[in-house]
């Protein structure tokens, strides 16, 4: 045997070590903590501290025995919320995780850096995801397949359950979220749907581009009066199911994009350049409810600068009697019927001193404006304003069609407007009992309206 042989030895002599071993007595002597470091990172890639800046971790390889560190992460946005101190961002690493409830103030959940976390819906639970206190942010998250409540009671708001629930707080923003894919069936076996986000008895609310479909409504604002509740720059479309579908005739509701019921504080909300499209779904009343913007029992709304298209309708008010619907204002904004015969313009049923001016409205199906004043859900429309709008009509489709109960309506203006289209069959005087038109010309001398409009046949 050589002196290089002697060296060596045979090759059986030294025992390869698996690197598995090797890393598994790293471990054991690093801790708990190495462990939750290497299950991470062999899952997921190191996370984007540099990009997150200071805060506490979430994630699916974690556990909530760990220390919330990047390195350590918790498994569960509900064990971080419980933990985190007041002021502390909690970032939440790519993956499917469990419903939650912000009910500490002064927190953000936000998806991690460069990923995206996604809050999924499970039967039994009302909400997927609940605020509940004061200077909180959720931001970046998708959250889908919120569950109805099979059994949910009409009289309750939000029964049914919402994607996410902001409730009986205030200072809350909501920012980049995807809510989406909530359907189902009630006990009666007709589809339901939650809501998408639904701020109840709230204020100082921040609802921001975030994308909202499949769902029984999108973005609604209810109770509390509303004050200080910003509502802008969301994608709201195809919500493809309702709130409430029952065999009990006329009482169906949802399907709509942006609504604001029972709340009457001055200022209320605003709901300011959404694009909203194609919101509408399965009643068992009506055949398909739905529409762009519902106003029910609301008072005081700012609606401005959004986009309408191919709703069940781009905006119908409402009352049950308790609310005199007005001071609510209606401007700039662009209504475009492209969608069935039910994409229609505004039914005006309650809207005391309502300002609708500056609008452009094309094509709307059946008519631009109804006004009624007899009838379910049906108040008082004095004083309300309808200037300087710009409609194109749809072939064959009057623009008006008044539906008094009695008398006109006292300090009811429309002027100023600009219409295109022919000036036959402009409008139907008396819907309730008459479908036969009239002129443009008829229509002026009719009610005294529009003296100083313009209409062209283009």
């Amino acid at each position: 045997m050589t002196a290089a042989h002697r060296l060596a030895g045979p090759r059986h002599a030294v025992p390869r070590r698996h690197p598995l071993i090797i890393a598994f007595v790293v471990l054991v002597i690093l801790g708990a903590g190495g462990f939750e470091l290497w299950r991470s990172v062999a899952h997921e890639g190191p996370p984007d501290v540099a990009a997150a800046g200071p805060g506490y971790w979430v994630s699916t390889h974690g556990s909530d025995r760990a220390a919330g560190t990047p390195a350590s992460p918790w498994r569960t946005i509900q064990h971080a919320v419980a933990l985190a101190p007041a002021g502390s961002k909690i970032f939440v690493r790519g993956g499917n995780y469990a419903p939650f409830q912000l009910d500490r103030a002064g927190l953000t959940v936000t998806s991690a850096p460069g990923e995206r976390a996604t809050i999924v819906g499970r039967s039994g639970t009302r909400n997927v995801v609940t605020v509940t206190a004061g200077g909180t942010t959720v931001a970046n998250l998708t959250v889908q397949g919120c569950v109805p409540n099979p059994r949910a009671n009409v009289d309750i708001t939000g029964d049914e359950g919402s994607g996410i629930r902001i409730d009986q707080t205030g200072k809350v923003t909501v920012s980049g979220v995807t809510v989406r894919d909530s359907d189902g069936h009630n006990a009666a076996g007709l589809p339901v749907g939650c809501y998408g986000v639904l701020v109840t008895d709230s204020t100082d609310v921040h609802v921001t581009k975030s994308d909202v479909y499949h769902n029984g409504a999108g973005i609604v604002v209810s109770g509390g009066g509303g004050r200080g509740v910003l509502v802008d720059d969301n994608d709201v479309h195809d919500q493809n199911v309702i709130i409430w579908n029952s065999a009990a005739p006329d009482d169906d509701f949802g399907g709509y994009g942006l609504a604001a019921t029972f709340v009457s504080e001055s200022p209320g909300p605003v709901f300011r350049g959404n694009t909203v499209q194609r919101n509408h779904g399965e009643s068992s009343d009506y055949g398909d409810d739905g529409g762009g913007m519902e106003l029910y029992d609301a008072s005081n709304i700012t609606i401005s600068q959004n986009t309408f298209e191919a709703n069940d309708g781009v905006m119908e008010t409402g009352t049950s009697g308790r609310s005199a619907c007005g001071g609510t204002v209606f401007s700039d904004n662009k209504a475009i019927g492209t969608g069935p015969d039910f994409d229609t313009g505004l039914v005006l049923r309650c809207g005391t001193g309502m300002v609708i001016s500056g609008n452009t409205f094309t094509n709307m199906a059946k008519f631009t404006f109804l006004l009624q004043t007899g009838g379910d859900f049906a108040g008082k429309i004095d004083g309300t304003r309808i200037t300087g709008n710009e409609v194109t009509r749809r072939a064959g489709v009057a623009i008006w069609r008044l539906q008094y109960a009695s008398a006109q309506p006292t300090g009811l203006a429309i002027e100023h407007n600009r219409y295109a289209g022919p000036a036959t069959g402009f409008a139907i005087l008396h819907g309730v009992s008459s479908e036969d038109t009239v002129t443009f010309d008829g229509w002026r001398a009719a009610t005294g309206f529009d003296a100083g409009s313009s209409v062209s046949d283009p």
